[in-house]
């Protein structure tokens, strides 16, 4: 008798452990559910703003053609002038901005 009551209690044990570990896979299913849900808000809501920054990008020109003709015409002057100054500080910040990351 002893043989048998050990049998059912351990059967009985396995079966609560796949019972729990069913409800855990579950569990965990929802929870990738939820967060696959969440992921897709976040995709749709930078899609979004990645598509109005597009457009705001491809309505503005790519430079100012008065401001390259104004440049093309100081130097055919032999007015422009360089400014080395800036032109060092904009390579230092270039160089710093690079080491950074």
């Amino acid at each position: 008798m002893k043989i048998n009551d050990s049998l059912k209690s351990v059967a009985n044990t396995g079966i609560e452990k796949t019972d729990s570990t069913l409800a855990s896979a579950s569990t965990a299913a929802q929870k990738a559910a939820e967060q696959n849900s969440a992921v897709a808000t976040t995709s749709s809501t930078k899609s979004s703003q990645l598509r109005a920054l597009e457009a705001a990008v491809s309505a503005s020109p790519a430079f100012d053609a008065g401001k390259v003709e104004d440049i093309k015409s100081a130097i055919a002057s032999g007015s422009f002038t360089v400014d080395a100054a800036k032109v060092a500080d904009g390579l230092i910040a270039s160089a710093v901005g690079l080491v950074k990351s």
